[in-house]
Parts: structure tokens; sequence; C-alpha cells
């Protein structure tokens, strides 16, 4: 709102304003030839023009910025809060002496638990990075899930890291994950050690060896598709019952073996 927007200019006088940025104008550009020093005079007064020119507010104008690459919108700040912990999940010492590391994460409680029965609460803490996802609870439904931040239909991203401590890889892995798409939603899951790739099944235990000789893990949730502008709401990460509060919806074990 162009006049609304004039009305909050109001820590320093106009003139004083206008006369203190000439001045720096003219000690910056002392040292332009005169061809460029018209080029920006004339470019000036184009800006000016269009800023005291009240702008008609279109009805594209009212929405989000749907242009420009997904990490500089982030940084400007344009699709939300995001955060991310850049958390590391590691073996405790009596899963070393046990040789397996095993980590269950439960939606309904908003936690994760460790064998040792060690709990770490909030999704966000146990993340390494993420992108447009939150938490959403559908009251009406007795549902909680991970999806896209509400509104935002770009794609969504969450990954978690395990890390093998020294002297130690990963051996036979398991794991069990969940998700849910409606319409034309999609969610693929990745899990990579350092030199291959999985792509595990929602709701299928998949225990493999391929990732055998990894020193780390990464398990990675990709969220896009849909239809409309729902489309955010279409892939959902750990649907469940808000009072299925024992029901793990993401878990996974690796086994641990010493290094010769």
């Amino acid at each position: 709102d162009h006049s609304v927007t004039k009305k909050r200019r109001n820590l320093v006088r106009s003139k004083w304003l206008v006369r203190t940025i000439l001045q720096m104008t003219t000690k910056v550009q002392e040292g332009y030839s005169v061809e460029e020093k018209n080029r920006l005079l004339h470019r000036r007064l184009t800006d000016c023009l269009e800023m005291l020119t009240p702008r008609k507010v279109e009805a594209g104008d009212k929405v989000g910025r749907k242009t420009g690459s997904l990490a500089w919108r982030l940084a400007r700040g344009e699709l939300g809060e995001v955060k991310s912990s850049e958390y590391t999940f590691k073996p405790t010492s009596e899963d070393v002496e046990a040789g397996l590391f095993t980590v269950e994460f439960y939606m309904a409680k908003d936690s994760y638990v460790l064998r040792n029965g060690t709990e770490l609460k909030d999704w966000r803490q146990g993340v390494f990075q993420i992108e447009n996802i939150a938490k959403k609870v559908e009251s009406d439904w007795n549902k909680v899930y991970l999806s896209r931040r509400e509104g935002n239909c770009e794609k969504g991203s969450v990954t978690w890291k395990f890390k093998v401590p020294d002297g130690y890889v990963a051996g036979t892995v398991e794991l069990l994950v969940n998700s849910t798409v409606f319409h034309s939603g999609r969610v693929i899951w990745q899990l990579c050690g350092e030199n291959s790739c999985l792509l595990p099944q929602p709701a299928t235990m998949m225990k493999t060896e391929q990732l055998t000789g990894s020193s780390e893990l990464k398990l990675t949730a990709m969220l896009s598709g849909g239809d409309g502008d729902m489309a955010w709401q279409h892939t959902q990460l750990f649907r469940c019952d808000t009072d299925a509060l024992t029901t793990s919806n993401l878990r996974i074990s690796i086994q641990l073996k010493k290094t010769t």
C-alpha cells in the first residue's frame, strides 16, 4: 500500500534524506566518466518516478512468490521458518558392547527412543537436514504426521544421520519407514552409505548388507507432487492416530562390526 508506506517513513525528513544520498552519490562517482554519470542519472530518475507512482495491486500480487530458486527463497525467508539442528545419532557404549545400534521414532508422542530407553523429544531435534517440513495435527480426525508446510506446495525433504564410532563399520541394516500419499503426491525414501544408496519402501521391513563397510548412513524422505492448493497435504510421513503412543513409525537397526 503506497500511502501507508509513505506514512511509515517518519524517522528522518525526506529533504534531508535526498540531500544526503545525492552528496554520497556525487562523492562515489567522482572518478566516473560523463557518459557513465548520465547513464546512472537516467536510471535514478526512472527509479524515482516508479517509487513516487502508486502501484495498482493485482490479484496475483496477493499470493506468495512462485519464482526464484528454492534456496534463494529460503534465504529470504519467503517459505516460512526453516530449522535444522544438524543432529547426528551416535551409538551409546551399551550399543557398541551389544554390537547393535537402534533408533526408533514415535510420531504420536513426538519422540526418538534409543535402544537403552533414552528419549529425545521433538522431531526437529533429531534431524540432520530439513527443508519445508512441519508437524501437522488434525484434531478433528485425531491424526498427526509430518508434511510440507501448510500452504507451501514446493518440494520438501528431511534427512536423518547415523554415525558409526571409530573402529567400527556398519554391517547388516534393518529399516522400517512409513509414509502416506494422496492423489498425485509422491514420497521417495533413500538410505545412503558412502558408496551406494537404496530406496526403501514404506511399511515394508528392509534388511540389507549392501551398505556394509559404511561409517555413516543418511536416511532421507523427499516429498513432492499433489493436486491444487492442498498439494502440501497430499504427502505425509508417519501418519498415525494421536493416541498411538506405543506405535513406532520409524525404526532403524545397524549392526556394528569391528574393523580389522
